[in-house]
Parts: C-alpha cells; structure tokens; sequence
C-alpha cells in the first residue's frame, strides 16, 4: 500500500521536515512507485537533513544516473 504511505510521510513531514526517517521512506516508496523524479527530491532533501545517510550514498549516484544527469 504505497499510496497510503506516502501520504502518511507527506503529513509526518507537513509537521515535522526535517524527519530524516520521513524522508528516506518518502524516497523509497517513490522509488518503488517508479517516481525517479520525486524520489531524487525526497533524498536531496533527505541529503540536506542527514547529509551522511546511507540512502543518500547510494540513491543519489543511481537517481543521477538514471535522470541523463551528468556528475561535476
């Protein structure tokens, strides 16, 4: 039941934005959801909340990939 989490997530985070547990899941279901584009906003805001989140490490890198966005 992804769409019935994810809007759980989305009202954690309309209280609380800065719940790193949130937002890795928010990422996650969008990943499974096949939303590529939400799911690299979830962790960069994921990143700016936990900078040192595994998920972070290794979904940013494959979200890029997968987005034809080149690395600097």
């Amino acid at each position: 039941k992804f769409e019935e989490s994810r809007d759980d997530i989305l009202e954690v985070l309309s209280r609380e934005p800065r719940h790193f547990g949130a937002l890795s899941g928010l990422g996650m279901i969008y990943l499974r959801l096949g939303q590529i584009t939400d799911a690299m906003e979830a962790y960069k805001n994921l990143q700016g909340v936990f900078p040192a989140s595994p998920e972070v490490e290794r979904y940013i890198p494959i979200l890029r990939k997968r987005l034809g966005l080149a690395d600097l």
